[in-house]
């Protein structure tokens, strides 16, 4: 888990969060948390969501436990 009590994730936002092309930042592309979603969810069997309190946001990545 990755947590952080900077300017958080606007409630407009909590949606898009993870498609492409979606950036806040004025020179930001919009594939980082895209692709992170992409290569954990989809190739590494994991997830990755987020979870939102008063004065944190919390970045969770799950990973299966590899086998053997």
């Amino acid at each position: 888990m990755i947590s952080d009590n900077g300017c958080g994730i606007r409630q407009k936002d909590k949606e898009d969060i993870f498609k492409p092309y979606f950036s806040t930042k004025p020179k930001g592309n919009g594939l980082g948390l895209y692709m992170s979603k992409f290569l954990i969810e989809d190739k590494m069997d994991g997830k990755i969501y987020f979870k939102l309190s008063e004065h944190l946001t919390t970045l969770c990545i799950e990973l299966p436990k590899k086998k053997g």
